[in-house]
């Protein structure tokens, strides 16, 4: 369950914002210069907390548009931060109504301005905000981006206040990618800076992180529920209902993940009214989710089925896909309790296709695991199996090395002190010794082995996130530069082409640049989206398959038919496979869309073992198999599969129809 981190305002109170507003409006009634007339509307819409603050924020960057056309120098430095200010303020807006890419949308405009100004304290900020909202929009590659990217900025600033907000943001971020000993480092020195600078907030809200992990993570449920009871403390004490429902939350949780549900239910309640009052619609929905949950382990299914319905309604608009998991989560829970295997196991296969797309860990062991035990009840060992062995991976992927430790050290400690008082005798003195050298030795060789092996892990990771990350940079170059430059060019030649005076010649030439222009867009449409980390899985493939040919077969008047195995959907794999069974799918469709006079074109994708057979027929006039093995189509698909250590079948007779196999491994 993804939950805790808020963009946490630093403003006064409600009572002093609505005064500090009303002082402004008034001195923005009387005669003021330009200037000051910009800065007031920007400090308003600062201080406002209904959509007014939209309407001054307007207000400011039309005033500093228009002053900005003749502005130079000193000037216009104080506008670029003006523009920057109204813009953050109202990108701030946005997001506290949860509004996120309309947030994200005004953050980059500010982010630009900031920059304009060479205001690295506001840079870091906005960036740092970014990447929050980035988060809620369930882009964790995006978040740690810009996190990291005002972190930088922010270690070089003397600024403890955003050095800190920096700190917690990423903590959180490495907790929820499984780097947990990075993620309780950075707390700590969180917490330490606020309490540095005696910030009750900022104190209570690393608090709450470190008991979080310590919670989650550690399974230190005594530690755990210290440090959420020393946050809600403080949040109690400064009235903030909304944050008071989060920590509610996370106790509520820490005491069913005890079995104490009777006591998790009445705090998920608290948590409940909380959030409802705050009007956070976010919280609202994850605790009527984490409620649903716990009453199907009370039996109480009518109370169950009521909290997730409730959810489901309200997450249709916030589309977050944090929620949705949890929620196809539990609803596979309720299901697998009322004997209904279907439809349990559609929705825990839909919870796993989210946690995948999310990269957690702990989250994608969790439902490979409802899921192997799902296919094991329907007697599908060997897709359970398969479920069962991805539940290890991410299981020995967030090993904690200092724990491992630990437990070494208390287990030499209890095999000397055992040896030690066996016996006072000389002889046995010795074999103590002995003993405990040897298993001194194995312990050694366990824990140096251990920690390789998490060193390892942790350094593929990395490698992966680098990996990912330079393909999306690649993809977006390549999208937003070559791509806008091939449509400028056809466009170019469809407006020459349209002049007076043409001559047969000049527009068969653009004829062809403008065709070939087109071919290269989609060739680079194609390419982008192959390199691109989120189409790994396989039904991004098939989508692209579909929509393909439909474009082909619909003009031509053939009926398309396609079927997939329902596993094969949450299918991944790399890069080059993707590729080549895309392209082998186009050249096969594109040949019988072309030549072979059919009216039915019929597609069957299935998995056997570790094998994905891909068959592709139509019932067109079919061809002489031994005559057309050389044709620069079919040689090409079949070297792409033989390329993977695959085999290509061609079954076709004239008037017969043809039928062309691609069997390919999956490893």
């Amino acid at each position: 369950m993804r939950k805790y981190i808020l963009l946490m305002a630093t403003l006064t109170c409600t009572v002093t914002k609505a005064q500090v507003a009303d002082s402004l409006k008034h001195l923005l009634a009387l005669p003021q210069p330009d200037t000051v007339r910009i800065g007031l509307y920007v400090k308003i819409a600062e201080a406002a907390e209904d959509s007014t603050a939209l309407w001054y924020a307007d207000s400011a960057i039309a005033h500093g548009k228009r002053l900005l056309t003749n502005a130079t120098g000193k000037m216009q430095a104080a506008l670029y931060n003006y523009m920057s200010d109204a813009i953050y303020f109202k990108g701030i807006y946005f997001a506290n109504t949860e509004a996120y890419t309309e947030a994200i949308s005004s953050l980059n405009d500010a982010l630009q301005f900031a920059r304009k100004a060479n205001n690295l304290f506001s840079e870091a900020q906005i960036l740092n905000d970014i990447g929050v909202c980035k988060y809620y929009k369930g882009d964790i590659i995006a978040t740690v981006d810009y996190l990291k990217r005002s972190l930088a900025i922010r270690e070089t600033l003397n600024d403890d206040a955003q050095l800190r907000n920096a700190y917690n943001n990423i903590a959180f971020i490495y907790k929820e990618t499984g780097l947990i000993e990075e993620s309780l480092e950075l707390n700590f020195k969180s917490l330490a800076l606020a309490e540095k600078m005696k910030n009750e907030t900022d104190i209570s809200t690393s608090l709450n992180n470190i008991g979080q992990v310590y919670h989650q993570q550690l399974l230190d449920y005594s530690k755990g529920l210290e440090y959420y009871k020393r946050s809600l403390a403080i949040r109690e004490k400064r009235g903030n209902k909304k944050d008071m429902g989060l920590i509610k939350n996370n106790i509520a949780t820490l005491y069913g993940d005890m079995g104490n549900f009777a006591e998790a239910i009445r705090n998920y309640k608290e948590s409940l009214a909380l959030r409802r009052e705050a009007n956070h619609k976010y919280g609202v929905v994850q605790t009527l989710s984490n409620l649903a949950y716990n009453y199907i382990e009370t039996g109480d299914y009518n109370n169950a089925r009521a909290a997730l319905a409730e959810s489901l309604e309200l997450n249709k608009s916030l589309q977050d896909d944090d929620l949705q998991e949890s929620l196809h989560y539990n609803y596979a829970k309720l299901y697998d309790t009322l004997k209904m295997p279907d439809s349990a196991l559609f929705h825990a296969l839909a919870s796993h296709r989210i946690c995948l797309s999310l990269g957690n860990p702990l989250d994608i062991s969790k439902s490979a695991l409802m899921i192997s035990n799902l296919y094991s009840e329907e007697h599908e060992y060997e897709q359970s199996l398969v479920f069962y062995k991805l539940y290890k991976r991410m299981q020995d992927s967030t090993l904690n090395s200092n724990l491992k430790k630990q437990g070494i050290k208390s287990e030499l400690e209890y095999e000397y002190l055992k040896k030690k008082n066996e016996s006072d005798k000389i002889f046995n003195e010795q074999l103590a010794r002995k003993n405990l050298y040897t298993w001194l030795l194995v312990v050694l060789l366990i824990a140096t082995a251990v920690i390789a092996y998490v060193l390892y892990k942790r350094r593929v990771l990395k490698q992966r996130l680098t990996e990912v990350e330079i393909r999306n940079k690649i993809a977006s170059d390549l999208h937003d530069d070559v791509g806008s430059t091939l449509s400028s060019i056809r466009m170019y030649s469809d407006i020459v082409k349209h002049q007076p005076n043409q001559t047969p010649v000049s527009a068969e030439l653009l004829d062809k640049i403008s065709s070939n222009s087109k071919e290269m867009i989609e060739t680079m449409s194609d390419i982008v989206w192959m390199i691109k980390p989120g189409n790994d899985d396989f039904s991004s493939v098939q989508g692209r398959m579909i929509n393909f040919a439909n474009e082909l077969c619909i003009p031509a008047g053939i009926n398309f038919e396609f079927n997939c195995e329902q596993t094969a959907d949450i299918l991944s794999m790399n890069m080059e496979l993707r590729r080549d069974i895309y392209l082998i799918f186009k050249e096969a469709i594109n040949n019988a869309v072309k030549y072979a006079g059919c009216q039915n074109i019929r597609v069957s994708i299935n998995i056997a073992g570790d094998r994905l057979r891909i068959s592709i027929s139509d019932d067109g006039k079919g061809f002489d198999v031994a005559n057309a093995k050389n044709g620069n189509g079919l040689s090409n698909m079949r070297k792409r599969v033989e390329i993977h250590r695959g085999k290509f079948t061609i079954k076709s007779n004239v008037n017969e129809g043809a039928e062309i196999i691609a069997d390919l491994p999956l490893q």
